[in-house]
């Protein structure tokens, strides 16, 4: 179900069944969006990993989190948006690997990925995301001793670097005045779902 339809069906059962409030998580803390945010995900076996792995992770560096939260009220509909942006690294170290079977390589690959969960109840939380990976063997990236016209041996390893860019999003509801519910759902939430689902858009465009 698409984010305008889920929009709608929570106007419509928050007009029937809900008091004169509603909650939901703090974008910062939505477990949903900081799932999105784990960097274990983008190395080896992690479900956004783009390389293979001959090796142990040894080194880390960099991280991934959210920009400035900005909040916006769209009738009775509290909107928090984000940027997400990250910048990661580690090391792979394998062994065995002397100068008779080392060659130097690059490779780069991207991805994108979306995905959106919630309740009429919580609010609904989305992601969108892109990411850069580059997988690099270095030319002092063998077991010793030096041979094969390389550089000194520095070991058996592959260097990863991970570019992430996307925009994360909470909807949910944020009852404040006192008009009977049908009245605002009714004034407020006319074109609700195709805003929010706009906003997305932008969003992620300017943070790509």
């Amino acid at each position: 179900m698409g984010i305008s339809r889920k929009i709608s069906l929570i106007l419509s059962i928050l007009a029937v069944c809900l008091p004169m409030h509603a909650h939901a998580s703090d974008l910062a803390n939505d477990p949903f969006i900081r799932q999105v945010l784990d960097r274990q995900h983008f190395e080896p076996d992690g479900k956004y990993h783009l390389f293979g792995s001959r090796g142990e992770l040894a080194e880390r560096s960099g991280h991934i989190g959210l920009g400035k939260i900005q909040s916006h009220q769209l009738g009775n509909l509290m909107i928090q948006q984000a940027a997400i942006k990250g910048n990661i690294g580690y090391i792979v170290r394998f062994s065995d690997h002397g100068h008779e079977v080392h060659s130097p390589f690059d490779n780069h690959a991207s991805h994108s990925d979306s995905d959106e969960a919630g309740s009429p109840v919580d609010g609904f939380s989305l992601y969108r995301i892109h990411w850069d990976g580059y997988e690099h063997h270095p030319a002092d990236g063998y077991d010793g001793p030096q041979g094969g016209g390389y550089p000194a041996p520095k070991g058996a390893r592959d260097i990863y670097s991970y570019d992430i860019k996307g925009v994360a999003q909470n909807i949910r509801l944020n009852l404040t005045d006192n008009r009977s519910t049908g009245q605002r759902l009714a004034d407020r939430f006319h074109n609700a779902g195709a805003m929010l689902t706009q906003g997305v858009g932008d969003g992620f465009k300017r943070a790509t």
